[in-house]
């Protein structure tokens, strides 16, 4: 009996299939391959405004993305045509076709200039930013198009888009509005909840900088990235490097802040507030930018004072703070040059601000300038305060005569237009603003120290300071 239930069973199951079967194989696979491609076609043609993705990448050195509006016209009764498409920098226009390989593949098969950045070798990457030039259609679910690069498997979500989407004014805009501010001296996210010891009172600063590795790029290139850095329980934490992502709905960050398990990688903007705002559930912050820091470094002056007015930097220990022309910002960083290496005479050396100075020949001569001379026997002495205005801001005024033991010396401070400039901007009357980041480094205590000129904050200067 079991056995006559298990025919029956059988030949039900092949009669059902049967019908299924025929259908399949009535078609060559020719036919099959060319319904395939015909059908994906009419899917990406038959939006009215075109489709919409955002793209988040990664390269082997970079999170990278852009959002991308593409629209697809069909060249009559071939799986091929046209596809225009449209960023908030840039739109093209090129050509795509549709093939049967591994599967359906379509094929972005010439350059386009709004397209084809992420894929474009540069220096830093010799294989594109992880875009992909061939994509393999894998489903349609719930409206949306989901395709799989070819090169790297990264996945292409494909929803259509309205007419809205294609109006690249309005993202314009916002792109304009973010960038105005981030190129200003200093700029970050300011996290008042939502990441371990923030609050209102004791905000956690999140620095947002054009990456070193910018310098690789050319200065079309350069504006498109960034990177976080922050300290944490006195350690300092560094994102990777990212491009900024720009979509109707919010700007991505592609290389996230994340600690903890805490993450922050996109904003929309606030147009009632004209602010950024951080749209990561159970965060509260915002995007802050200032010519001058934002955030107050506690007890620098005193450190400033009694630490590197007196040890001085790294290489130049006990000397004082050697204010170097390299680590400054024009024109300070060309008056510091000209005075030290333009062969005026007598040769006043390097120049170091110090606290508690004491001459070589004994004389205790307090706070100012101390230029050297080019030998550790000459000294050349400007009396100076260091008057504190904050906790992280202070100017210096000049408060007496020239002490030295350098023939002309005196007479040369007074006179030399570099020196008399040099003056005139550390002695400014509003005096340094100083950001300031300290980390653990090995056992060091590690200073990444910005003064920046009040009066004129394009003016900086930038140094670091270890000390065990």
């Amino acid at each position: 009996m079991k056995k006559i239930l298990y025919i029956i069973a059988i030949l039900t199951v092949f009669s059902s299939c049967e019908k299924d079967f025929e259908s399949v194989y009535d078609e060559t696979l020719t036919e099959r391959a060319t319904g395939s491609t015909a059908e994906l076609t009419s899917l990406l043609t038959s939006s009215e405004f075109g489709w919409k993705t955002t793209m988040l990448l990664e390269s082997r050195l970079y999170s990278m993305g852009d959002y991308f509006v593409l629209n697809f016209n069909q060249n009559e009764n071939h799986s091929n045509g046209t596809v225009t498409v449209a960023n908030v920098h840039d739109r093209d226009t090129s050509e795509f076709n549709i093939v049967h390989e591994e599967g359906v593949v379509l094929n972005f098969n010439t350059p386009n200039d709004a397209f084809y950045w992420l894929v474009t070798p540069n220096a830093g990457e010799s294989m594109g930013y992880g875009n992909n030039l061939e994509y393999v259609f894998e489903k349609q679910e719930d409206g949306k198009l989901y395709f799989r690069g070819k090169a790297n498997s990264y996945t292409m979500v494909l929803e259509k888009a309205s007419e809205k989407d294609w109006d690249m004014s309005i993202l314009h805009e916002r792109y304009e509005n973010f960038m105005n501010a981030y190129n200003r001296n200093f700029c970050c996210i300011v996290v008042t909840d939502g990441v371990r010891g923030a609050s209102e009172e004791n905000p956690l600063y999140i620095k947002l900088d054009e990456p070193f590795t910018a310098a690789f790029w050319d200065e079309e290139m350069a504006f498109k990235f960034y990177s976080f850095s922050w300290v944490i329980d006195n350690k300092y934490m560094l994102s990777g490097d990212g491009s900024f992502v720009f979509s109707h709905e919010a700007m991505y960050f592609p290389a996230p802040f994340a600690f903890e398990g805490d993450t922050i990688n996109k904003m929309v903007y606030n147009e009632q507030l004209d602010e950024w705002i951080i749209d990561n559930e159970g965060i509260e912050a915002k995007f802050v930018s200032s010519d001058l820091p934002i955030q107050s470094c506690e007890g620098f002056y005193d450190d400033f004072v009694n630490t590197i007015c007196v040890e001085g930097n790294t290489w130049t220990e006990g000397h004082g703070w050697l204010v170097n022309p390299y680590s400054s910002t024009q024109p300070l960083g060309d008056h510091i040059s000209n005075i030290v290496w333009g062969g005026g005479e007598p040769n006043l050396g390097t120049v170091h601000v110090v606290n508690d100075y004491v001459a070589v020949d004994g004389k205790s001569l307090g706070q100012g300038f101390r230029f050297s001379g080019g030998s550790e026997e000459l000294y050349a002495f400007v009396p100076a305060d260091i008057i504190k205005l904050g906790e992280s801001k202070f100017k210096f005024v000049r408060n007496g005569d020239v002490v030295t033991n350098i023939e002309g010396a005196a007479e040369r401070i007074a006179t030399d237009p570099d020196v008399i400039a040099f003056f005139d901007i550390m002695c400014n009357d509003k005096g340094w603003s100083v950001y300031c980041e300290k980390s653990d480094y090995g056992g060091w205590d590690f200073w990444e120290v910005v003064l920046y000129n009040i009066e004129d904050p394009s003016i900086q200067i930038e140094e670091a300071f270890m000390y065990e």
